[in-house]
Parts: structure tokens; sequence; C-alpha cells
């Protein structure tokens, strides 16, 4: 069993860790979703250019 103190201690440094944790997953949640944002776009934009040839090969 742990002195009061180095107790006392222990649990601030887990607590400042698991701040720093969860701030560190807050961030890359948000960079993954912005990731995914960005290839949604570009999915539809190859949607969008697959269908103008495919346009263009039947009108030829």
């Amino acid at each position: 069993m742990l002195p009061v103190n180095e107790l006392k201690k222990k649990i601030e440094k887990l607590q400042t860790e698991r701040k720093q944790l969860n701030n560190e997953i807050k961030k890359l949640k948000q960079e993954a979703n912005g990731r995914a944002i960005k290839l949604e776009k570009e999915i539809g934009s190859l949607k969008q250019e697959t269908q103008s040839l495919r346009e263009l090969i039947s009108a030829i």
C-alpha cells in the first residue's frame, strides 16, 4: 500500500495523462473527419468525371 502522499501524486499524474490522451484523441478524430470529408469530395468528383466520360463515349 502506498503512502497517502505518493498515492495522491500518482492519481494526479494519471489524471494529467488521461487529459492529454483525451486531447490527442479529439485532435485525431478531427483530422480523421477532415480526411473523410476530403475523400468524399474526391470520390464525388471522380464519379462525375466517370459519368461524363461514359456519356462522351456513348455519343461517339
